[in-house]
């Protein structure tokens, strides 16, 4: 009787002493913008003030929301927060267990009328310049990646690369939850993010990353950010993958993810020799920011088949990647992003090739076996605050890169020579920006300071001696060595001001210097072992000074359908370089005004018109006066005046899109002519090349034109795109001693389609056709007047068919022909096949994959450029199978 009573009493002491500890706050209230209008689907955060979030809720339809949360501690000072794409965040302090907070979110770029897609919400929909997908809409059951995805979404095209553009613009910036974690690698996210983390994919179009500029700078360029689920937020995400196969293939990966509002990361480790490139995740897809290069000259030769990597290459890599982002303060943040890597890759193929000469056609031939040995490193450390009042952006980066390559070739005439080059590149570079409001009337000033410091030396050593009537007086010898190292610095800073409202201005004025020196020599190795230097001119002591003083003054005028701009710089360079010819120095002033005209022709669309005048000049590589072994076979100088090439390039673009009917249009037509100062000029003859250059006036001129297209049908549940591209250029050079002049052009038409046509199936097709061709424009020099026309087809077929629930196989074909007229048509066909296996309460996927099932061995590709038609056939993976096993964690 006792204890029927005890245990009742028991548990509610305890019930009240936890009340009394721990309590539940219960918030609620409305999202709305300045106007009052309601916000829906916005993530209302409580968080703790050291930053650690609690709970989420979004806003329905009435901009409602509540949070309830048990557990807190009587002494937690708690927050409320609001964070959402196009607004400023808000927070408010939480002043009592059961609390009512409203917010106005302020805008924070110029809203355009919204535009949904009714009765398909869940596809996709847009507002102002923001587009967001679906990505539920897209998803297949055998999609893993986020890259998987995106590929499949009307209006954004994905390269081979991995490279992102949408409606043919290039990306600005790349954001994971409104935070740029990866720069320009975004690879790094396509291609480890899981597809089910994701929640929307947004493409900010006419984004401006820099939030002080909003109103004064415009931007022609989008972005994408991807946003999470709410669940992806709150915890660390793991995932790994082991897979073992034969013949002797495995891969391994284990990432580590986590996305809190004050820190985010994706670090993780991978190893393959599958043929899987991870030297593409870490490509930067928005070029770099870093202005100074390092210099290479050397190489041994090696030319790469037009296939997906997986069919050719032959690797062995291992890569360690850490991307860290930590918000410090109110948009502060603090970024870490190195990698390691070392990779070892194979190379077997054969090359051959027609010169059509004047009085004579040259053929060469080589048989290669080629190693690629890479052990490099990065390490880059940003610090960057981007506030409505102010932006200050500091980066650091150490790079070094150990490279050493090997070749062993047959050449034309059954020759046997081995190529060894090892090549070191340093580099520390730091890159600072700060732009601040100057004034009441919000106009702006900024600071840019960059410098560099590059080294790149390098050893090229080929053997055995070859040619020995030019290089050892006839006399047989072991081989030749070429050195070569090219440091460099270089800094460049200036200052601007720009001015807000319709009519903007902007003005800036700098200076940027460069140091380099260029030095190398061409020795041969004796019988003895000896090296002994050739001779004067195969050696190289260039020092190089160039200092840029420039001014420019932009002028914009816009308005809600108009956009005008007139850029002009005007810079004064010298140039100072003296090498064993007598020293120069090049002063040049020049002029670059860039026009720019953008009109909006309806809500969705507008029409672009572009023109730039630019001012090239040659660098170092441009003027070094002794000759250099660039391969075995290869040898340069470029003894003469400094190069500079005048261009002028315009261009229209006109682009359309329909958002409610999911329809995507571009259009675009572009001309360019170039002249210059100096002419290459190449002699051949049965054994090697020799290239200088010549002070010759020289025009080129390049006309294109494009159209892309696509739609989302949905009746078929299909992206369906299509592209066409003409394009015509003609080039002039010389070659033994004439001067040629050739028309080259270009054909290319594609189609790609994403389909689901049953609920059991799904079906991809990317296809395309190019003809290359080209003919010389003046017959005296006794060329053969017949185009050289080579035609390529490339087409990808790929059919996941679900077998029983969590079950799929997947088929994907692959077709590669090309042709020359005359000729028998090359033709290939690969052929793969997945089984996997869904274990859903194991958050685990099982695949068996089945890679080159017709056991092809070897590919061959022709390509014509200019005078010369070449075929190489490569080396092609052989039969693979492959158990592979991906896990979360």
């Amino acid at each position: 009787m006792q204890s029927f009573f005890y245990k009742p009493a028991l548990l509610t002491a305890c019930l009240l002493i936890r009340t009394l500890l721990y309590g539940q706050v219960v918030i609620s209230g409305t999202v709305t913008d300045t106007s009052g209008k309601p916000l829906a689907t916005v993530d209302v955060i409580l968080q703790k003030k050291s930053g650690l979030v609690l709970a989420f809720a979004p806003t329905n339809n009435r901009g409602a929301y509540k949070i309830s949360y048990a557990g807190i501690m009587g002494n937690d000072t708690l927050l409320v927060e609001v964070n959402s794409i196009g607004y400023f965040i808000q927070q408010h302090l939480v002043r009592a267990t059961v609390d009512t907070i409203n917010f106005k979110l302020r805008e924070s770029f110029t809203s355009l009328p919204q535009v949904v897609v009714k009765g398909r919400k869940s596809l996709v929909e847009a507002e102002g310049d923001t587009l967001s997908y679906n990505v539920a809409s897209f998803t297949a059951p055998q999609d893993r990646v986020i890259g998987d995805i995106i590929k499949k979404l009307p209006g954004i095209n994905v390269d081979e690369n991995g490279k992102i553009t949408y409606q043919g613009k290039d990306l600005n910036q790349f954001y994971i939850d409104g935070d740029n974690l990866l720069d320009g690698k975004y690879n790094i996210a396509t291609q480890n993010l899981p597809a089910d983390m994701v929640d929307k994919i947004q493409v900010l179009d006419n984004h401006q990353p820099i939030k002080v500029l909003k109103n004064v700078v415009q931007s022609d360029n989008a972005a994408i950010n991807i946003v999470l689920k709410d669940k992806s937020r709150i915890k660390l995400a793991g995932n790994g993958e082991a897979g073992a196969g034969v013949p002797g293939v495995y891969t391994a990966t284990v990432n580590a993810m986590l996305f809190k509002k004050q820190y985010k990361f994706i670090n993780y480790i991978k190893a393959d020799n599958t043929g899987d490139d991870l030297n593409d995740e870490l490509m930067s897809q928005f070029g770099t920011v870093y202005e100074n290069k390092p210099v290479s000259l050397l190489s041994i030769s090696g030319t790469i088949p037009p296939l997906k990597k997986a069919r050719y290459l032959f690797n062995n890599a291992a890569l360690a990647s850490i991307n860290d982002l930590f918000t410090v303060a109110s948009a502060a943040q603090l970024k870490l992003n190195a990698y390691f890597i070392t990779d070892r890759q194979y190379q077997n193929n054969s090359y051959s090739s027609d010169y059509f000469l004047p009085v004579d056609t040259l053929h060469y031939y080589e048989q290669q076996n080629n190693l690629f040995n890479n052990n490099s490193f990065s390490t880059q450390l940003n610090l960057n605050i981007n506030r409505s009042t102010y932006y200050l952006n500091d980066v650091l980066l150490f790079e070094y890169a150990g490279k050493f390559t090997a070749g062993n070739l047959t050449i034309t005439g059954n020759y046997n020579v081995a190529q060894r080059l090892q090549a070191k590149t340093g580099n520390v570079s730091n890159l600072f920006n700060y732009i601040t409001i100057t004034g009441s009337n919000k106009n702006v000033t900024e600071v840019y300071s960059y410098a560099g410091n590059v080294y790149a030396p390098a050893q090229l050593n080929v053997e055995p001696g070859l040619n020995d009537s030019l290089f050892n007086n006839g006399v047989a010898y072991n081989g030749l060595i070429q050195q070569l190292s090219v440091p460099s610095f270089y800094t460049n800073n200036y200052i601007s001001y720009k001015t807000s409202g319709i009519i903007r201005q902007g003005y800036k004025t700098g200076v940027s210097y460069q140091q380099q020196e260029f030095t190398g020599n061409l020795q041969k190795i004796l019988t003895d072992n000896s090296a002994v230097t050739i001779a004067d001119s195969f050696v190289n002591r260039l020092q190089w000074q160039r200092v840029k003083y420039y001014l420019q003054a932009d002028y914009t005028y816009v308005t809600t359908k108009l956009q005008a701009a007139i850029m002009m710089p005007v810079a004064y360079q010298n140039t100072d370089y003296a090498g064993k010819l007598p020293a120069a120095n090049v002063p040049c002033t020049s002029a670059t005004p860039t026009a720019l005209f953008k009109y909006t022709t309806g809500r969705e669309s507008y029409i672009q018109v572009k023109y730039v005048n630019g001012n090239y000049f040659g660098d170092i590589t441009n003027v070094y006066d002794g000759y250099v072994m660039q391969t075995y076979k290869f040898f340069s100088v470029n003894n003469t005046i400094l190069p500079h090439v005048k261009s002028n390039e315009a261009s229209v673009n006109y682009a359309v899109q329909n958002t409610l009917k999911v329809f995507f249009l571009t259009v675009s037509a572009s001309y360019k002519s170039l002249a210059g100062n100096v002419v290459s000029a190449t002699q051949y003859n049965t054994i090697f090349q020799q290239q200088h250059s010549v002070a010759q006036n020289n025009t080129s001129h390049t006309a294109s034109a494009g159209i892309s297209v696509s739609k989302y049908i949905f009746a078929m549940k299909a992206t369906i795109g299509a592209k066409a591209l003409w394009q015509r250029s003609d080039t002039s050079f010389l070659q033994n001693g004439s001067l040629l002049h050739y028309l080259n052009n270009l054909y290319n038409s594609s189609v790609n389609a994403y389909t689901k046509p049953a609920s059991w199936c799904n079906l991809s097709y990317t296809g395309s056709v190019t003809v290359y061709s080209n003919r010389p424009t003046v017959s005296s020099h006794n060329i053969a007047t017949t185009p050289q026309v080579i035609f390529n087809q490339r087409h990808q077929l790929a059919l996941t068919v679900t077998v029983k629930k969590n079950i799929f196989v997947t088929v994907n074909t692959d077709y590669y022909a090309a042709k020359r007229p005359g000729d028998l048509l090359n033709k290939y066909v690969f052929t793969d096949a997945t089984l996997m296996f869904k274990l859903p309460a194991l958050k685990t996927d099982i695949q068996i994959v089945l890679s080159n099932l017709a056991n092809v061995r070897y590919y061959t590709n022709l390509s014509v450029t200019s005078n010369q038609v070449s075929e190489n056939t490569y080396q092609i993976r052989p039969r693979m199978a492959l158990a592979r096993c991906s896990f979360r964690f």
